[in-house]
């Protein structure tokens, strides 16, 4: 008994009333993690462990939702806590979406809405049960294609809300989740980050590997409205973004809430990808058109989304597999573990997929010193000497490549006295488990000023002949 009421300490207020239904929650069905349970003792008791560094000790981050096993068939749900007189129609309409013919809709992104709980002694509480979602935004995106699957189904998924007569009205960043396609580990929801048992890092595939299904959640304040209302007036609601700019230029005159909608997408969309990637500015001038100060100026959700689809369809795949960098993947490392992920979805041979790290890094390169003719001396010689090492690691079935490889990235090294510069055959014995000769200072290696355009253009099949160029 003791040890359940010190247990009982470790639990915020919220948390405790999660705990207080755990038993009327598993009867319904759904089980909670063990910190909830009425029985709970920290698994960190009597040991060295601290708190965080266990399962059951990381508290949940919101205080309306928490995680839980569906026990029919072990599958993760979210439990949301909805008190209907503060908000009475978001049960109706995540239901609405919920119901067939609807949620077959392949254009259908609300949440689906598995059960909902009317909660005993307190019929102003339900409880409704979705499927656990993550953050849209984690882990970032890698490539034009990824960015333009997701930026397809938000607009698919409002277009589709719109032509139903609903307004979500509070369409912001935090309320875009995705599912767990492209994660192999279970992830802690408390902790999304890290496996579900906290033992490691929850691993993932790239998003061109698995794509996830993207979803809009919380219908709090949307409304619906009769097909024959075509402009409906709502006193505004403040939602999680407070920069809606007519909201700011007079908060109590009502407003038609649909083009509010478009703007909160587009400020989302703004917030999540061009303020913080470079190689997404294809979007820049539909998400201005999204957010105009004015209502009346802003496209509808039909016109986004078929402007949008005009865009889509003039890339080429190559395109779609080129590299977006978020504003923290700026490393050479990242760079690495990015063509890592894509080569798979690449071609080419493998003595052309060391051309191309190669331009790719020295073009990102060129750019970071202020728009500079490329040249080897711009980066430096620690990078080069592990990305050629990287190269020789990931090119042995061509044995041609790793030479190619070294021969692209290694700076010419100056002989010293009596001694001659590595030959092929050395750099060649480095792919057998030898170690590269060190990198060198070199006082020249310039490449043309034309060597990255030419080299783009002329990728498939002109490694060798690019590599001559040197």
């Amino acid at each position: 008994m003791a040890s359940t009421s010190a247990a009982h300490s470790h639990l915020s207020e919220y948390e405790i009333w999660w705990r207080s239904h755990y038993t009327f929650l598993t009867e319904k069905g759904y089980k909670l993690r063990s910190r909830y349970s009425p029985d709970w003792v920290p698994s960190w008791t009597n040991t060295n462990k601290a708190d965080i560094s266990c399962e059951d000790g990381i508290v949940s981050p919101h205080y309306l939702v928490l995680d839980a096993r569906r026990i029919q068939d072990g599958a993760r749900v979210s439990l949301k806590r909805i008190d209907v007189s503060r908000h009475p129609y978001e049960i109706e309409i995540a239901r609405y979406f919920s119901t067939s013919p609807l949620r077959n809709d392949p254009a259908n992104h609300c949440v689906p809405i598995y059960d909902v709980l009317e909660v005993p002694a307190d019929h102003h509480i339900a409880i409704i049960v979705m499927p656990l979602l993550r953050d849209a935004t984690d882990p970032y995106f890698d490539t034009v294609g990824e960015v333009v699957d997701c930026i397809h189904q938000l607009f698919e998924g409002l277009r589709f809300m719109h032509r139903h007569h609903v307004a979500h009205r509070d369409c912001m960043q935090l309320n875009i989740l995705m599912d767990d396609s492209m994660f192999i580990d279970a992830w802690h929801a408390s902790d999304q980050y890290m496996s579900e048992d906290y033992r490691r890092v929850a691993r993932h595939h790239a998003r061109t590997k698995s794509p996830p299904r993207y979803y809009y959640i919380d219908f709090g304040i949307s409304r619906q409205y009769e097909a024959s209302n075509t402009n409906p007036l709502e006193e505004p609601i403040f939602g999680g973004d407070k920069d809606v700019p007519e909201f700011n230029e007079d908060n109590f005159k009502p407003r038609n809430p649909f083009p509010t909608d478009v703007w909160y997408l587009g400020h989302a969309i703004q917030e999540t990808f061009l303020d913080h990637y470079s190689g997404v500015e294809f979007l820049s001038g539909l998400v201005s058109d999204m957010m105009h100060s004015d209502p009346a100026q802003r496209p509808n959700m039909d016109e986004v989304f078929s402007q949008f689809q005009v865009i889509r369809q003039g890339f080429s795949n190559w395109k779609l597999r080129s590299r977006v960098v978020h504003d923290e993947e700026r490393s050479v490392f990242d760079l690495l573990a990015h063509w890592t992920r894509r080569i798979q979805y690449i071609p080419p041979t493998v003595h052309e997929f060391s051309v191309l790290i190669f331009i790719e890094m020295s073009w990102s390169r060129c750019r970071a010193f202020g728009g500079q003719t490329s040249t080897v001396n711009h980066i430096p010689n620690s990078e080069l000497h592990m990305l050629a090492h990287y190269m020789q690691v990931f090119t042995l079935p061509t044995p041609k490549a790793p030479i190619l490889a070294c021969r692209l990235i290694l700076p010419p090294r100056r002989p010293r006295s009596g001694r001659e510069s590595p030959s092929p055959s050395s750099l060649k014995r480095t792919r057998l488990g030898g170690e590269l000769p060190p990198p060198a200072r070199s006082a020249g290696a310039r490449l043309p000023p034309n060597f990255l355009t030419k080299a783009f253009t002329l990728m498939w099949g002109t490694s060798i002949t690019i590599a001559s160029q040197r």
